[in-house]
């Protein structure tokens, strides 16, 4: 049989159809590819910064730690459990110290936001400033240390299994920077990212110079403001306006990256209604996680508005609730069970109400709820169980009155 050799252009057609993380472990097997990988988009469905010495692409999660290899007999269980884990996410001395503070070195291209520690590196860096000066020389660990690469496949909380370990001659954070630039770095063009979320920002994000991202969504964990500057120099022109901004913090209007996007996703953290916020957006989609505040009233007055207002056909606003949480706002518990009871059916079209008839004198449907208790949402890497309750326009007054 004949094994004629791949044609240059059947090889960049093949490399751009594979899944990234094919793509990755492919041009690690063939390190004769990664030249010409190079001059092709990349795209990746889902990219998560999560922490220092962790990145998920897609469904893999890939992970640093320093594992201690014992020279004689079995680890203590304390350490042959951190080994277990995947290893220290945390640099050691020469005398096997932990060393938090190893990690917040800054090198060009690094994305750093500039927010304070967080409570165990603040607590590790004090102990780092009780280790007595005379054990930092005298001790001498009585195992060997190497840097793991650990891969974690599936959902959260599923366990990881190692890759590759090297002798740990490097930090932590020089091993993720090359490891970074490996994946990111030389490429022609930007990295096609169709969800690109930010876990914390008292990290620090080693990335390669010039690396540059088309973002579709972008997620942050704090207001978007106060992070959108810092991470303008690795998202492209070509993404902007950024479609959908999802934060982990109430909504905020007067940010340039929040009003020119069509859909929003953010908590609900605020006081006073709901529905006088979400009615002044004028957002495609709107999805609103833990919301916490609104009764049967507000409700009812909130679809009148929508039957009265112009909002193009298609909008959408999404609230869901953490079933896994305790209601804190027994007027939110009251209104999903009545509807849940049948009291507002699973599945309702409001023009049927004499009101509305009378008003516009039309049968056509305009607005349509509904209503679901188990709902499976990914919300910043987690897969959980929500209420939703989902409201949506079938037609405004100008499609109706024609």
């Amino acid at each position: 049989m004949d094994q004629k050799p791949v044609s240059y252009l059947a090889l960049k057609s093949l490399l751009g159809h594979m899944e990234a993380n094919k793509r990755i472990q492919t041009v690690i097997a063939c390190p004769s590819l990664r030249k010409v990988e190079k001059t092709i988009p990349l795209r990746i469905d889902h990219l998560a910064f999560m922490s220092d010495y962790e990145v998920k692409i897609n469904n893999n999660l890939y992970s640093f730690g320093v594992i201690r290899q014992y020279r004689e007999g079995p680890p203590p269980e304390e350490i042959q459990s951190a080994n277990g884990r995947g290893g220290l996410r945390c640099d050691l001395d020469e005398s096997g110290y932990e060393r938090p503070s190893y990690r917040l070195t800054k090198t060009t291209g690094d994305i750093c936001f500039g927010d304070g520690l967080d409570d165990d590196d603040e607590f590790g860096i004090w102990l780092e400033g009780r280790i007595p000066a005379h054990n930092k020389i005298d001790l001498n660990p009585a195992y060997d240390c190497f840097v793991q690469l650990n891969l974690t496949t599936g959902g959260f909380g599923q366990p990881s299994r190692p890759v590759q370990k090297i002798p740990y001659e490097k930090k932590l954070h020089e091993v993720m920077k090359e490891f970074m630039t490996f994946i990111f770095g030389g490429r022609t063009c930007p990295v096609q990212v169709n969800c690109l979320e930010i876990y914390s920002t008292t990290q620090i994000i080693r990335l390669p110079v010039g690396v540059k991202f088309s973002v579709h969504e972008l997620g942050v964990p704090t207001r978007i403001s106060s992070v959108s500057e810092v991470l303008r120099p690795i998202l492209d022109e070509s993404c902007f306006p950024i479609k959908h901004i999802n934060q982990r913090a109430s909504i905020e209007l007067n940010d340039p990256f929040v009003a020119s996007a069509e859909e929003v996703t953010f908590e609900d953290h605020r006081d006073g209604s709901l529905f006088d916020v979400i009615r002044n957006l004028p957002h495609f989609k709107v999805n609103i996680f833990n919301c916490s505040r609104f009764n049967e009233e507000e409700f009812i007055e909130f679809l009148e508005y929508l039957l009265e207002s112009d909002k193009k056909p298609g909008t959408t606003y999404q609230l869901a609730y953490d079933n896994e949480r305790k209601y804190k706002n027994q007027e939110i518990a009251s209104t999903f069970l009545r509807i849940d009871a049948g009291i507002m059916k699973r599945e309702v079209i409001i023009d049927f109400l004499d009101f509305i008839i009378q008003k516009w004198n039309s049968l056509k449907e305009r607005v349509r709820t509904t209503y679901d208790k188990d709902v499976k949402l990914m919300y910043f890497g987690r897969i959980k169980s929500y209420s939703v309750l989902k409201i949506q326009v079938l037609g405004n007054r100008q499609a109706t009155n024609e």
